[in-house]
């Protein structure tokens, strides 16, 4: 009787440890995977935002290599539904010979980009979302600081942080 007593006893401890265990398991797994997962769309829009920097700056030099960076991206089975028109515009911006080329393409990329990552609820806390009046063009870029990469130099203030990404 006494065994039966100590039995009774410690099976509501071991099924209520157990209960608590698989209870917070899928929280514990969760909360693991947050820690060392990389930021949804991080490598396509280092790529982006590096054009964004380099046009901002005048410099057409590093745009066709990250472009093709941008573009093996897209390929990738990450973004294998991404619209047709991201992938060409990142085509042409690839194959640009001049900065102006260079300008006409990421705007073309941009407006198709942006509402893409928009529809993937595409949230990074990191970059926003600035407009262009002068050429009603949006674009993605770090820090709220506007730096156009539409005019560069000539403008490079010119625009305002309309939201985040």
């Amino acid at each position: 009787m006494r065994c039966q007593r100590i039995v009774q006893k410690s099976q509501p401890k071991c099924f209520g440890f157990t209960f608590v265990l698989f209870a917070l398991l899928p929280l514990l797994t969760f909360t693991a995977s947050l820690r060392g997962a990389p930021e949804v769309g991080a490598d396509l829009l280092a790529s982006y935002v590096a054009i964004q920097k380099a046009l901002a700056a005048d410099k057409f030099q590093p745009v066709p290599a990250e472009a093709q960076t941008l573009l093996r991206i897209l390929k990738s089975d990450s973004w294998k539904d991404a619209p047709s028109a991201v992938c060409q515009a990142a085509e042409k911006l690839s194959n640009a010979k001049d900065i102006w080329s260079a300008r006409l393409a990421f705007k073309e990329l941009s407006t198709s980009l942006i509402p893409y990552l928009k529809s993937k609820g595409v949230k990074t806390g990191r970059y926003v979302i600035a407009h262009c009046p002068m050429v009603d063009a949006d674009w993605i870029q770090e820090g709220k600081d506007v730096r156009n990469p539409y005019y560069g130099s000539e403008m490079l203030e010119c625009g305002e942080v309309t939201g985040g990404l």
